[in-house]
């Protein structure tokens, strides 16, 4: 283990990150602001904060932690360290004292990191653990978590040379705190013979947490919708293909939201003239003025990102994209909303899917075609999906707790 750690950190990664150097003028643009971010000094440090680092989407898993800790001791410093310069969109207005890309994992790099910013704890959202990192980190005596982490059996990280990569940083850790019991067992077989003070356990997804606090706040959109909403959200092509057609038959007594994945002008244009050609009535959602009555009209087509969410929070069922394309996309946000949820055949890529797919809420909370017609579907929910609403819920509710067991964590390996 340690022999595989050794070529990798002091061989691999210098050898990489001498050819990124090399070649950044021919790499693509996301890559050369990787490179050029990692090549500007430290800022002035706030010392000895919370490090909490998240690659780049890992942050939603973030965001709840940040926000509890910041509730609970408003004058605690945070730390937060991504990798991807996609993160920039997501953190934007987020309570944290200093954010910075983290070094490339070279031994140089980490130690300069640790000696300038000298974390009292740090925290890894999901698996983004880096072995030399996390080793002067140990080194330094920081405390080290691994909070919401989750792994397929199938990642490539529990292959070949990867797998004893990944089981040398898990090694640097205090506690892995795992979304499931199936997470739960694969690192703790990974973790076979390695102490680790706080264990492998599960204790939940802190995304729930996030979710759950967003649904409690108003919906932002001042409108009028029907008594009777059904939003699709980050549809794809293939799901519009398969949907539309239902959709247009029940669309004179439910309306419907349709939010593209990617709501580009020729998308929503395409969207939009598939329904007048239809005879049924469309807005654009950038077009609505406020406290506009929707009520007359069949179809609101979502053209901004950024409010889906709200959109979930006035409507009475939900169907969530790419699940007939490659992947589900998340279902979290309108589960949260006490929605129930039809979905596609290509879910086995969310946890959350498969896991609702099986309680039984009346019929489902979630529903996987071909096991029910999606115009079925509709005309049942369409009736019941208030009745079951709390039940759904209190399923998700059931969910929450994970942000602050990780909380109570950092407050206990703090240094005082």
């Amino acid at each position: 283990m340690r022999l595989v750690f050794g070529l990798y950190f002091y061989f691999l990664m210098p050898l990489i990150w001498l050819f990124l150097r090399v070649s950044r003028p021919w790499l693509p643009k996301k890559i050369q602001t990787m490179i050029a971010e990692r090549q500007q000094p430290f800022p002035k440090a706030v010392l000895k904060p919370i490090w909490i680092h998240a690659s780049s989407g890992e942050i939603e898993y973030a965001k709840p932690i940040i926000a509890l800790l910041k509730k609970k001791n408003p004058q605690i410093k945070i730390l937060l360290s991504y990798f991807s310069p996609s993160i920039h969109p997501l953190i934007k207005d987020l309570d944290v004292d200093q954010i910075v890309p983290l070094p490339f994992d070279l031994p140089w790099k980490a130690r300069s990191f640790m000696d300038h910013f000298q974390p009292q704890v740090g925290l890894f959202a999901r698996s983004d653990v880096w072995p030399g990192m996390a080793r002067r980190a140990r080194r330094h005596k920081v405390p080290l978590i691994l909070f919401s982490a989750s792994i397929s059996a199938k990642s490539s990280r529990l292959k070949g040379l990867t797998k004893i990569l990944f089981r040398f940083s898990l090694s640097q850790l205090a506690k892995i705190s795992c979304v499931s019991a199936e997470d739960e067992q694969i690192l703790r077989d990974l973790t076979t013979g390695i102490s680790l003070p706080g264990g492998v356990v599960n204790e939940g997804d802190t995304r729930f947490d996030q979710v759950l606090f967003r649904a409690r706040e108003k919906s932002r959109l001042a409108v009028n919708l029907s008594d009777s909403v059904i939003t699709l959200g980050s549809t794809w092509p293939q799901d519009e293909a398969a949907l539309f057609p239902d959709l247009i038959q029940v669309a004179e007594r439910i309306q419907i939201v349709i939010a593209p994945h990617e709501p580009s002008i020729e998308r929503i244009t395409k969207i939009e003239h598939y329904f007048l050609q239809a005879g049924l009535s469309v807005i654009r959602h950038s077009k609505i003025t406020a406290n506009e009555n929707l009520f007359q009209k069949n179809v609101i087509l979502v053209d901004q990102v950024g409010v889906l969410f709200d959109y979930y929070k006035l409507s009475k069922m939900a169907f969530v994209g790419g699940s007939f394309r490659q992947k589900v996309h998340s279902v979290m946000e309108p589960l949260a909303c006490g929605l129930p949820v039809f979905v596609g055949p290509l879910i086995n890529n969310n946890r959350e899917a498969l896991t609702f797919r099986n309680l039984k809420i009346f019929d489902h909370a979630i529903v996987q075609t071909p096991d029910l017609p999606f115009l079925k579907w509709i005309e049942f929910w369409s009736v019941q999906a208030e009745a079951a609403k709390k039940d759904i819920l209190d399923r998700v509710c059931d969910q929450m707790g994970s942000s602050a067991k990780i909380v109570s964590w950092v407050n206990e390996n703090l240094k005082t």
